[in-house]
């Protein structure tokens, strides 16, 4: 989803965290891109619950 919601191309991506534990994983990331979006990734394998998708800009925020 990350390139169908930033403009641009991705230019670098900044590990911010990154913890295992067992079975689980908690990772964020920070994508950029040449346009000057910036992507917050945040995920949460093997842990029971559903999905999400939170967009916020400097204006609108959205939730799916």
């Amino acid at each position: 989803y990350c390139s169908l919601l930033a403009r641009g191309k991705l230019k670098k991506i900044e590990k911010v965290l990154h913890i295992k534990e067992k079975n689980k994983q908690h990772i964020i990331k920070k994508l950029i891109y040449d346009s000057g979006d910036i992507i917050i990734f945040h995920s949460l394998w093997n842990i029971p619950g559903p999905w999400k998708i939170d967009v916020s800009t400097k204006n609108n925020y959205y939730f799916v």
